[in-house]
């Protein structure tokens, strides 16, 4: 199978995963919001489900990081999507587009000891949804590590356009 052809396949896939979701997630935010309303479940989730459509896509990006597979993180990448680093009142934009990020995911995939992230702590307004991400990882000395950032994504559509990441903390 060819690389086109299974991009095409993953585009597909996705595309109906969202179409589903957007029908799909209001009727379970109104079941969720009746079981808080009531007191049968708390206030916060860390799936990121009764955030719809927009934290689906988020969920659905970090489960491409985690299996390494760019093929899929691409159909979730605006052609414009920028990667800000911000730093106490600086921001610095680490990558401007797709090409470059692909090309920066590509060379730390290559790395034997890349990290897997998982999500936690959600909020959102409209297109904008933040999240905590744990990032995990071993050492070539066998040692476990983590750290989280809050990230605030910008989606546009069914893209992720841009990503603000705040300064990691150690777990």
């Amino acid at each position: 199978m060819g690389l086109s052809y299974r991009r095409q396949l993953y585009a597909i896939e996705y595309k109906l995963k969202v179409s589903l979701m957007r029908q799909v997630f209001p009727l379970l935010g109104i079941f969720i919001a009746t079981l808080v309303a009531s007191g049968c479940l708390g206030g916060s989730s860390s799936t990121g489900a009764e955030g719809g459509a927009e934290n689906a896509l988020i969920v659905a990006y970090t489960q491409a990081y985690n299996d390494r597979d760019l093929d899929r993180m691409q159909i979730m990448m605006h052609a414009d999507i920028e990667w800000i680093d911000v730093s106490g009142s600086a921001q610095t934009i680490v990558t401007s587009d797709k090409a470059q990020l692909v090309e920066e995911m590509a060379s730390y995939f290559k790395q034997p000891y890349a990290s897997s992230s998982a999500l936690e702590g959600w909020g959102g307004n409209g297109n904008f949804v933040s999240v905590t991400e744990v990032a995990s990882w071993t050492t070539p000395a066998g040692e476990q590590k983590s750290q989280a950032a809050i990230a605030v994504y910008e989606i546009d559509g069914d893209q992720i356009r841009r990503v603000w990441y705040f300064p990691a903390q150690t777990r």
